[in-house]
């Protein structure tokens, strides 16, 4: 059953990486719902090969959409909260299993209270014994005392605590300190859940992997891209930003079950460093915070590390140093990647686009192009090109002798860019997929470079370029290779001292070359570019050579050349 409302549409967001069979387990969750989404995105990044069609055919009432793209849970939330339909987002980690009447209930409630934006069920892990629990019990006044004393950050009831006749007059101390607090965050910047009321509690900071929440303050609040391709630290930001705080709403009948599966799960040491340099970092962005707070925070690591040594691990001596220089070192904390929709990525990226002497990538695409273009008849042709930008290539092209050249792009600016360049060139802006100014069976050559991975549904994409596409007629591509892509490479430029990602979607071989097949396509060349001594000279040049060899015969483009029968 499925009530959704029209000013409540649900859409789920499963960001993954090859954790197959923890994603089909949280889907067969899903779909055992009483209420079931409007849709679930996949933002996936696995190295292994895509159960995309496998996903979509066994769980057909979830409307499943399939995004391919790099690696970083940060960028593949924000990615899925964009291309979301719903007005409301089901933020879902792929290791999660559901009670049937999981979204339900927190429709329900949501429906109720009309001014909620963020509800969560009870987040249950399993502790020591193997059993569920929702918090990290303190086991004695002692322990507690130690939190207290190094701000260190509490996810437990307090009043569970067993104490002696001196332990109840501390802890009334104590206890005071914490009910001003309430659900928000030590003086270190740590996060605290000490008061579990119900039917529900607030809290500032919770995981927000089984939240949904308003899609406008995800919008507004989105994943910082500037952390670790885990995104350890990733929902503290998040709910650091909501306009109300604490935000987050918690159904203490509602549970959720996270089985924290292995697979990309960082060391716990990693991990920690990782968590440390998120907070120290949002501590830099947000008002909230001071230099004192930051040096509670490195107050707090000093504790820890009092543990630790106590224990015998006399190494994080040597790990507090370092973390304390990075907490307490002067400067703002920038992010160091904004990701961008393309349009407007390619926008900001027009007016120095053709001025980069020093890519690797658009050096590497020439060479690969140049061939391309040579194992091919150009002369008397009329030449689509898709995703032309500043016309790049128009020159080489317009060298073979096209009765006509026409160019399509989703960016105005580059377009401009073109049409300055050559006098009197045709180029359309694009709109979506469809080719407008083109004729069915109009054209003899199409030519797409480093284009389709901006291309999220590239079966909607090839169908129109084979609509214009006369018969015999070849189709010509380039692009980053979905190998380079899943270890992390990105289209990437500067623009006022920020770093912009833009937008990509990672297609493999075996899907471009079977809808390809599909639309009657024969493939007749196949090239792959590496990092090898062709380019090291821009390494040489840059002073980088350690990223040169340590990049060495890495895949990094590919070219694929069709005909139509």
């Amino acid at each position: 059953m499925n009530t959704n409302s029209p000013e409540m549409i649900i859409s789920v967001v499963i960001p993954t990486c090859n954790r197959p069979e923890s994603l089909a387990r949280t889907l067969k969750s899903l779909a055992a719902q009483l209420d079931l989404p409007d849709e679930v995105i996949i933002v996936d990044a696995s190295t292994i090969s895509a159960e995309e069609n496998d996903y979509v055919n066994k769980f057909p009432t979830l409307g499943i959409r399939y995004i391919h793209t790099q690696p970083s849970v940060c960028a593949q939330r924000n990615l899925g909260v964009q291309n979301a339909t719903g007005t409301r987002i089901f933020l879902c980690d792929d290791d999660l299993e559901f009670p049937e009447d999981y979204i339900l209930k927190i429709r329900t409630f949501l429906k109720t209270n009309s001014d909620v934006n963020v509800v969560s069920g009870l987040w249950l892990e399993k502790n020591e014994k193997g059993q569920w629990s929702y918090d990290f019990p303190i086991k004695s006044i002692g322990s507690l005392f130690w939190k207290f004393l190094f701000q260190q950050g509490i996810w437990c009831n307090i009043e569970k605590i067993k104490k002696g006749f001196w332990g109840k007059v501390f802890f009334r101390l104590v206890r005071n300190f914490y009910r001003k607090r309430k659900n928000t965050y030590s003086l270190a910047g740590w996060p605290l859940i000490t008061h579990f009321e119900t039917p529900f509690f607030k809290t500032a900071f919770y995981s927000l992997g089984a939240c949904i929440i308003n899609k406008e303050w995800l919008l507004a609040s989105p994943f910082d891209e500037g952390l670790d391709s885990n995104g350890i630290g990733e929902h503290y930001g998040v709910a650091l930003h909501f306009p109300e705080f604490p935000a987050i709403h918690v159904l203490m009948d509602t549970p959720v079950y996270h089985h924290k599966t292995d697979t990309n799960r960082p060391p716990v040491t990693e991990a920690f460093i990782k968590r440390v340099n998120a907070l120290q970092g949002f501590m830099r962005q947000n008002k909230r915070f001071t230099i004192v707070n930051r040096i509670f925070l490195v107050w707090s690591l000093i504790g820890n590390a009092l543990v630790n040594v106590a224990k015998g691990n006399t190494g994080h001596l040597k790990l507090l140093g370092n973390l304390t220089i990075m907490v307490l070192r002067t400067g703002k904390a920038k992010r160091s990647k904004i990701n961008l929709d393309p349009e407007s990525a390619y926008n900001l990226w027009a007016s120095s686009y053709d001025r980069q002497p020093d890519n690797v990538i658009l050096y590497l695409d020439d060479l690969l192009f140049n061939k391309m273009l040579n194992a091919s008849v150009f002369e008397s042709q009329v030449v689509v090109d898709i995703g032309c930008g500043t016309g790049r290539h128009w020159e080489k092209i317009l060298a073979k002798k096209p009765s006509e050249l026409i160019g399509y792009d989703i960016s105005e600016e580059m377009l401009a860019i073109l049409k300055k360049k050559n006098t009197g060139a045709v180029a359309h802006l694009l709109k979506g997929s469809i080719l407008n100014y083109s004729k069915d069976g109009s054209c003899g050559r199409i030519v797409s470079t480093l284009a389709i991975g901006h291309i999220e549904k590239l079966e909607e994409v090839f169908t129109e370029w084979n609509r214009i596409l006369k018969e015999n007629g070849e189709v010509v591509i380039t692009d980053f290779h979905p190998e380079a892509l899943k270890k992390g490479a990105a289209r990437t430029f500067q623009n006022n001292g920020k770093w912009i990602a833009v937008q990509s979607f990672i297609h493999p071989l075996d899907k471009v070359k079977k809808l390809a097949e599909k639309m009657d396509w024969k493939e007749i060349g196949f090239y792959e570019s590496r990092i090898d001594s062709e380019v090291q000279h821009f390494f040489e040049k840059l002073k980088i050579m350690q990223h040169y060899k340590d990049a060495h015969h890495s895949l990094v483009l590919y070219g694929l050349h069709f005909r139509k029968r």
